[in-house]
């Protein structure tokens, strides 16, 4: 009897939960509010009559729990990036994806655990990736500019300002990505030498050591830095430029021939 009670008492959070999610989740047609709620409702009911068990019922909320709390972690990273991790708000966020701050802080019980987890996102979208950012049909050069358009893309970032609000108002999550960063940038330049020694385009006595360092140092100047103003050094401009430049660095005669062939189709597809 209790485990029935329990069962109809976790039916009916479930019902109310899929209440909020439908929202992420659920087409409904553009009708008047009162016709969303309906449909909202049979949509609760012809769910519940399809749950056979109890321990189906909380697979299924922790699933769409997991759902909608990926959803708010890739949203809310976009939107860091975009604007700063200090200057958007939770308040903003919330309004943002037309959800409460109360069913916001049961997902993330504060600003830090939120910017926590759309680090991890951002470092398994970018650095647990290195292999793919090195690959594609292509050589080895113009698969990095492509692949970095798609991160640009991806991250909407547009200025420093994110990431110098992050360092000022979230220094140990800021320390933790400089740290994943480091090691990103290292197994990157690896993976780069490899694949660039393997297509004959980079030159052979390149001192590995002092690149990687050489390397992982000026990102740093361009991204947590005032080194380039903006206002004279855009910042995508200036991330393309420093990229150019370490090619240049390493290529051999016929690596020179693909690096400009590559800028050509770069400034041609702007």
């Amino acid at each position: 009897m209790k485990l029935a009670t329990c069962h109809s008492s976790l039916i009916k959070k479930l019902g109310n939960f899929f209440c909020l999610l439908s929202f992420f989740v659920l087409p409904l047609p553009p009708k008047k509010r009162s016709e969303e709620q309906r449909v909202i409702k049979e949509r609760i009911v012809l769910f519940s009559y399809h749950i056979p068990s109890y321990e189906h019922s909380l697979a299924l909320l922790f699933t769409f729990t997991f759902k909608m709390k990926k959803d708010i972690t890739q949203k809310a990273l976009f939107y860091f990036m975009q604007y700063g991790f200090k200057t958007f708000t939770m308040d903003d966020l919330a309004n943002s994806l037309g959800i409460s701050k109360k069913t916001l802080y049961e997902q993330f019980a504060s600003k830090n655990d939120l910017v926590e987890a759309a680090l991890d996102y951002a470092l398994e979208m970018s650095c647990h990736q290195v292999d793919k950012f090195v690959s594609g049909k292509g050589f080895v050069i113009e698969n990095v500019f492509r692949n970095q358009k798609e991160v640009q893309n991806l991250f909407n970032l547009s200025s420093s300002k994110p990431i110098w609000e992050l360092k000022k108002y979230f220094p140990k999550t800021y320390e933790r990505m400089d740290i994943e960063f480091t090691k990103s940038d290292a197994l990157f330049i690896d993976k780069l030498l490899e694949k660039g020694w393997e297509e004959g385009l980079f030159r052979k006595d390149i001192n590995v050591s002092f690149f990687k360092v050489f390397y992982t140092n000026v990102q740093r100047l361009r991204t947590f830095s005032d080194t380039f103003d903006e206002r004279e050094f855009p910042f995508w401009d200036t991330i393309y430029t420093l990229m150019e430049y370490f090619f240049r660095m390493i290529v051999n005669e016929k690596g020179l021939q693909e690096l400009e062939k590559t800028l050509k189709e770069v400034k041609a597809s702007d």
